[in-house]
């Protein structure tokens, strides 16, 4: 298993990285400026399409082009067609991730114009397949259910594992939601979560305060 996750780390690796160059995941860090790598998005984002609108605005923002990444193993195939009481080849569990991807881009409502999008489909687990990614890429968006208790405890360690290992910059979807619905944001009724998200990254450099002590409704 060991060198099967080494292999698709490689993977990972070069389709992460500008040009034709191969490289390889063991080597040091890419001497790529971070400011023409990609920016992924990965995790739980089938349950947060919020990661999904907030990543391309932030790879538009950024003109960097957007990869969504899926990693996937063979206990997650379990709705494929034909395979609901077996373990299907590999190849039609990967056939199946790709057009799961496709069909999460293709929900994406506020798609910029001009924007690059690549899907990227990895039979890795989500934790490595991300924190490896995180060496190549300048930004990674990761959606999370936002569980809590046991179930957070089990089945949220991708994002505790990007937050204590990840080479780059992070953001939590789920965590910037929950917060962003905060009474000491003060929100106003219809507020949107979303334009919330970006009016608080933008305030990023200067202040998170600021945006705890001003009344926000929306607009940007």
């Amino acid at each position: 298993v060991e060198n099967e996750d080494q292999s698709v780390q490689d993977e990972i690796a070069n389709a992460l990285t500008p040009g034709s160059q191969e490289v390889h995941f063991e080597l040091p860090a890419p001497d790529t400026p971070r400011t023409s790598r990609p920016i992924v998005v990965g995790g739980t984002i089938a349950h947060v399409p919020s990661a999904l609108e907030f990543s391309a605005w932030l790879a538009n923002l950024n003109h960097a082009p957007l990869h969504v990444m899926y990693c996937w193993q063979l206990k997650d195939m379990t709705d494929i067609p034909g395979y609901e009481t077996s373990v299907p080849p590999l190849d039609v569990a990967q056939q199946h991730a790709e057009q799961v991807v496709q069909h999460l881009i293709a929900k994406i409502s506020t798609l910029p114009e001009g924007l690059t999008i690549k899907a990227d489909v990895f039979h890795i687990s989500a934790g490595k397949g991300l924190v490896s990614a995180s060496r190549y890429c300048r930004h990674i968006v990761v959606g999370s259910r936002g569980l809590s208790g046991a179930d957070a405890h089990f089945l949220g360690s991708v994002s505790k594992q990007l937050i204590n290992l990840a080479e780059c910059n992070l953001n939590h979807c789920a965590l910037i939601l929950a917060v962003s619905i905060h009474p000491r944001y003060r929100l106003h009724e219809g507020a949107d979560a979303l334009a919330l998200t970006r009016h608080l990254f933008t305030l990023s450099y200067t202040s998170i305060a600021a945006a705890r002590a001003t009344p926000y409704t929306g607009a940007l």
